[in-house]
C-alpha cells in the first residue's frame, strides 16, 4: 500500500492510473503532431485534395514529373492545368504552410510591390534558354568587372571631385542637389 495524501492506495491501482496517464499523453501527442504536420491548406484557393491527406503533400507528383522532366516549372503548370485556375495552392511540406503559386505573369506584376520576395517560374522552352544564357552572359562576373565596374568607378571619381568643389564653395550655389552614384551613373549612360 503507497499513502498518496491521506488516502491509502494500492500500487496495482496507482500503476493502471500512470499507465492511463501516459497513454493519454501519447495519444494527445500523436493527435497533435498530425494535426500540425498534415497540410492545412487556405481556404477559397484550389488545390489538390488528394495532396491535402498525405504528410508530404504534393511531394510525390512533384517528383514523378522532376524524373521524367527534370523541370520543377512543368509541375506548377500541370497543377493549374488540372485545377483550372491561375492561382493553386501546393502543398510542398509538412508542418509549412502551403504556397501559393500564380501562373499569370501580369497578376504576379501587380502583387510585387506588395509581396517583394515572390518569383517568377517560366516554362522552359528553347527561346526561354536562349534568353537565360544570354542574361547570364551580360550579367556574368565578366561583364560587370569589364564593363560595370569602370564605369561606377569613373562616376564615382567624379562624384568626390564635385563634392570636394562643393566643399570649396562657402555658398554652395548653383551646385547639383543630387549627387546619389545610381542616378549619375543611369543617367550618364
Amino acid at each position: 500500500m503507497h499513502c498518496l495524501g491521506w488516502v491509502a492506495v494500492s500500487s496495482g491501482w496507482l500503476r493502471r492510473y500512470w499507465l492511463i496517464l501516459i497513454d493519454n499523453a501519447r495519444t494527445n501527442f500523436t493527435v497533435l503532431r498530425d494535426r500540425l504536420a498534415y497540410p492545412r491548406p487556405y481556404p477559397n484557393t484550389p488545390y489538390n485534395r488528394a495532396s491535402s491527406k498525405r504528410l508530404w503533400g504534393d511531394i510525390p507528383d512533384l517528383l514523378r514529373v522532376l524524373t521524367t522532366t527534370q523541370d520543377p516549372s512543368k509541375f506548377t503548370f500541370e497543377q493549374c492545368g488540372n485545377l483550372n485556375s491561375p492561382v493553386v495552392q501546393l502543398l510542398l511540406r509538412p508542418f509549412l504552410k502551403p504556397t501559393i503559386f500564380i501562373s499569370d505573369v501580369l497578376e504576379v506584376k501587380t502583387i510585387r510591390p506588395i509581396l517583394p520576395h515572390c518569383s517568377l517560374a517560366k516554362a522552359t522552352t528553347p527561346e526561354f534558354k536562349g534568353r537565360r544564357r544570354l542574361w547570364e552572359g551580360s550579367m556574368g562576373t565578366s561583364f560587370l568587372r569589364r564593363v560595370a565596374a569602370p564605369k561606377m568607378h569613373r562616376v564615382a571619381l567624379e562624384l568626390v571631385e564635385l563634392l570636394k568643389t562643393k566643399s570649396a564653395i562657402p555658398s554652395h550655389a548653383g551646385v547639383l542637389q543630387s549627387l546619389s552614384i545610381r542616378r549619375n551613373t543611369v543617367l550618364r549612360a
